[in-house]
């Protein structure tokens, strides 16, 4: 279903067509007769209105024939509250139901739906105004979860959030029930003593990132703010601005004092909270945040070490009204005062007062200066002939993310330390990985060293005597050895390459799944040499700790082989499978063959 309709004539058709349209726009001062009956039947259909400059229209058309009217249609059907209430009961199950607010970038939302429907939520519910619609970008983004999460839009979210506080114990229960789930019973877990009086306490709020620090919103926090006071309880109130000019309007305009003076500590713009190296919410604290993102683990709850804490994505503006009231949680909608809408003003000089510009001209007498936690890269190999892959970790998880695959906050030190960051590698997923991946990779060293990969890893010998059996040819001359993983769906999150590279550095080869979540961390894998096989959903033919053997896949990458033939190294010979590697761009193909984009890079 197409997310925009421009034209008269199409727009009008698909009001009386009954199309779910979220938003229309209208030329600013068009007052014809088909404007007029446009705008009736969205007022029928109670679609919000924007009346809009031209330059406007013409910025958001994509065929550039808008006529002065565009339309945005939902691309899903929406559900309604009781749709959503509905399902929990069917299920026997409390209603556990995600409540966004001014979430207006739709990848941003298809991720918490996404999100939503990985911790079995029975639906969402978005406001009708400040919020993006379900757009294409936003069902494609959610990774198919819209299909099986239902979406309500509502014109009064206050109301709404009333309705369901009627029901706050039992869904706090459900949430520990199903987190003792997932925690497996390594600690004790508790969300309903946080329930004073019917109300739900909050320890901590947080508004920074790249979107909740954006300068309207922390204008429209201290709006909520101004004259009150965040109280002297447990809850605290941090703000971080997304940038230092945005930092220094809000000194320049007075939000900073403003905020200051309610007790809120303003912190200076830093991406901390967001990859949990800031304001870290307290052992069993409930904390509520207008962060970019919030994977597991990554606000710093420690499950192995005994740390539990919750956290929750809330928009800006009901942090704020959440903080007005002393920490007891509240819904921005709530605020009956009036905003005043501070325009930003960039002030460049800041920049030109502290970075260095070299107009494009390198100075060769300037020595770099590196610390002592800066490394080269190691030397990484081209694509051997033929490989011979153990299987060191194995992950079965609908989806897994960059976090899971290299967390953030306490390693970020590590970031310009190939080998040492490399040593987090799904520390919070498969501790055991690290130590399979260099003890395999061992076999690969004595390779380049000119040694025998099977006295350097005796478990390789009677695995390559088996694979001798039915190729002959096969030497150290012509043959890689490393490691691989599996995964369903890895490469959800945030764009973080060292996902990949810090597997390659340990001498990974490939990764195998189902399908991959992003294009992003695809790329990323073949960035650095690795093989992105893709194999069909169902039983696996192998486990972890298996070998794995791939014959003549440098061949078969350069070739652009529809399919690879694989097998799997039994101690009664080898059984084969087939994997692909999806499509590949002829610089991703010659990428993979020279080992790395670096190698491809240097020539």
């Amino acid at each position: 279903m197409s997310e925009q309709i421009e034209g008269r004539n199409a727009v009008l058709e698909a009001f009386r067509s009954g199309k779910c349209v979220d938003k229309l726009f209208i030329l600013d001062g068009c007052q014809d007769g088909p404007v007029r009956t446009i705008a009736r039947e969205a007022r029928k259909k109670d679609t919000i209105i924007n009346y809009v400059a031209k330059e406007r229209l013409d910025q958001l058309s994509e065929t550039g024939a808008h006529q002065g009217v565009i339309a945005q249609v939902a691309a899903y059907e929406y559900a309604s509250v009781e749709d959503i209430l509905a399902k929990a009961r069917e299920k026997g199950e409390d209603p556990f139901i995600f409540i966004l607010d001014n979430i207006e970038d739709p990848h941003n939302l298809g991720a918490i739906i996404r999100t939503a429907n990985l911790a079995g939520a029975h639906g969402v519910i978005i406001p009708k105004r400040r919020a993006v619609g379900l757009t294409s970008t936003v069902a494609k983004t959610s990774a198919g979860a819209l299909n099986y999460t239902p979406v309500a839009k509502v014109t009064n979210l206050g109301h709404t959030i009333d309705e369901l506080k009627a029901n706050l114990y039992d869904i706090l229960d459900d949430v520990e029930k199903k987190a003792q789930i997932s925690l497996d019973g390594k600690g004790p877990y508790t969300l309903k003593d946080k329930v004073i009086d019917g109300k739900l306490y909050v320890e901590q709020g947080i508004i920074a990132g790249c979107a909740g620090g954006g300068f309207e919103n922390i204008c429209a926090a201290a709006d909520i703010l101004r004259g009150t006071s965040i109280g002297a309880d447990a809850f605290t109130l941090s703000v971080y601005p997304a940038s230092t000019p945005i930092y220094m309007e809000l000194a320049r305009n007075g939000v900073l004092a403003d905020l200051l003076a309610t007790g809120a500590v303003v912190k200076t713009a830093f991406c901390g909270p967001c990859f949990g190296a800031g304001d870290t919410p307290a052992n069993n604290a409930f904390s509520i945040r207008h962060t970019t993102r919030n994977f597991p683990n990554r606000e710093g709850s420690k499950v192995q070490n005994g740390q539990i804490s919750s956290v929750a994505l809330m928009d800006a503006r009901s942090i704020a009204a959440t903080a007005a009231n002393k920490g007891f949680l509240t819904s921005a909608e709530e605020f009956n005062g009036n905003y005043t809408h501070q325009k930003y003003f960039f002030d460049k000089t800041i920049y030109e007062n502290r970075i260095f510009d070299s107009k494009g001209v390198a100075d060769p007498s300037v020595e770099i200066q590196f610390g002592p936690n800066i490394k080269d890269w190691p030397k990484m190999p081209a694509l051997a002939d033929n490989l011979v892959l153990k299987v060191v970790s194995e992950i079965h998880d609908p989806v897994t993310t960059t976090d899971e695959l290299i967390p953030s906050g306490e390693t970020s030190s590590f970031r310009s330390n190939p080998l040492g960051l490399a040593e987090f590698t799904l520390s919070r997923k498969d501790p055991a990985y690290v130590g399979r991946a260099k003890e395999i990779q061992k076999a690969q060293k004595a390779l380049e060293a000119g040694e025998c990969p099977a006295e350097a890893v005796p478990e390789l010998k009677p695995v390559m005597e088996t694979i001798k059996k039915q190729f002959a040819g096969i030497s150290n001359e012509n043959i890689g050895i490393g490691s691989t993983i599996f995964a369903v769906k890895p490469g959800d999150g945030s764009a973080r390459e060292q996902a990949a590279s810090c597997q390659k550095v340990l001498g990974g080869w490939a990764n195998i799944a189902n399908e991959y979540a992003t294009k992003r961390y695809r790329s990323n894998l073949i960035n650095w040499g690795m093989l992105p096989f893709l194999i069909p959903q169902g039983d696996l033919p192998f486990e972890n700790g298996d070998y794995l053997f791939f014959p003549e896949v440098r061949g078969a990458v350069a070739d652009k082989a529809d399919s690879i033939t694989g097998y799997v190294v039994k101690e009664d010979g080898l059984k084969e499978f087939q994997v692909t590697l999806g499509e590949l761009t002829d610089d991703e193909r010659e990428i993979i063959l020279k080992g790395c984009l670096i190698n491809y890079n240097r020539g």
